[in-house]
């Protein structure tokens, strides 16, 4: 017959003990892994029992949410940049500088353009200038040849009127440009009269000079009577 125990002990099953004792290994396990994402940290590690430590470590990390990664942000003087390489980039600064330089050449044009408009703009004024001189100038040139003719007529009536030989005299003395002016103002008959009177040379010098006359073109007239 079996012996009843000395001591009223009662026997516990061994299976619901190593159940209690995982839930509570498991329900530390879990509270150490949330400090550790929260960033609280235990000042000391508690110690955990060898049984069961591996799975249960392994079961808890495989179930504690992964903490949310911050976006990455971008590193400082790239953002506009992050979608070119070296060398496009080089390209492009080389191309602004480009541009720079047309830009200021174009600027200096456009100055440059300005001053030639503004100095043609006095030329065109000079040159307006300078006809009305040229007007003016021959509208004098053209008063004094019209009195230095009226001049001229105005002899050949006093030395027409005049005796041969009294005329003769006065063209021993007279400049030969206006006394050449004076007998071809002249009529042939008085002329050759006033010719006879004067002396041999000084008719022969106004007969050659004359002739000359007459062969020349009429704007070298006044040229070949003005050198005499």
């Amino acid at each position: 017959m079996a012996r009843s125990p000395r001591f009223g002990i009662p026997r516990l099953r061994i299976l619901p003990l190593f159940i209690l004792v995982g839930a509570l290994m498991f329900g530390a396990r879990v509270g150490s892994l949330w400090q550790i994402g929260t960033g609280h940290v235990p000042a000391e590690p508690q110690a955990e029992p060898p049984v069961f430590s591996s799975a249960f470590a392994q079961s808890a990390a495989a179930a504690a949410p992964a903490p949310a990664s911050a976006p990455a942000e971008p590193l400082p003087g790239l953002s506009g940049q992050a979608a070119y390489s070296q060398s496009e980039i080089e390209v492009l600064q080389s191309l602004a500088t480009r541009r720079a330089e047309l830009d200021k050449r174009e600027r200096e044009l456009d100055q440059r353009l300005a001053v030639l408009s503004a100095a043609e703009g006095q030329i065109d004024a000079k040159i307006q200038k300078l006809r009305e001189i040229q007007t003016t100038i021959e509208g004098l040139i053209e008063k004094h040849e019209d009195q230095e003719n009226q001049k001229i007529e105005n002899l050949v009536k006093i030395y027409t009127a005049m005796k041969p030989k009294d005329a003769a005299r006065i063209f021993e003395q007279m400049d030969m440009p206006i006394l050449i002016q004076v007998v071809k103002g002249m009529k042939e008959r008085v002329s050759a009269a006033i010719l006879s009177n004067m002396s041999p040379d000084r008719a022969n010098a106004v007969t050659t000079e004359l002739a000359m006359q007459s062969r020349l073109p009429a704007d070298l007239v006044g040229e070949a009577g003005g050198k005499r």
